[in-house]
């Protein structure tokens, strides 16, 4: 995979987080995509406050 795919991966990973948090927000889980390997993480949050942030 060439640096500029991982690039876009991770800015569109990005649009996709800020469009999805609402709604996903509400039900107190939201998706991570894993760059690399392209696995869907589901992390249980108890608040939007504390919704994750971070590299999988």
């Amino acid at each position: 995979m060439a640096p500029q795919d991982v690039e876009m991966d991770i800015n569109l990973l990005v649009f996709l987080s800020s469009t999805l948090y609402t709604e996903v927000a509400k039900r107190g889980v939201i998706m991570l995509l894993r760059d690399s390997h392209k696995f869907l993480h589901l992390a249980m949050v108890t608040s939007p406050e504390e919704l994750p942030l971070r590299s999988v």
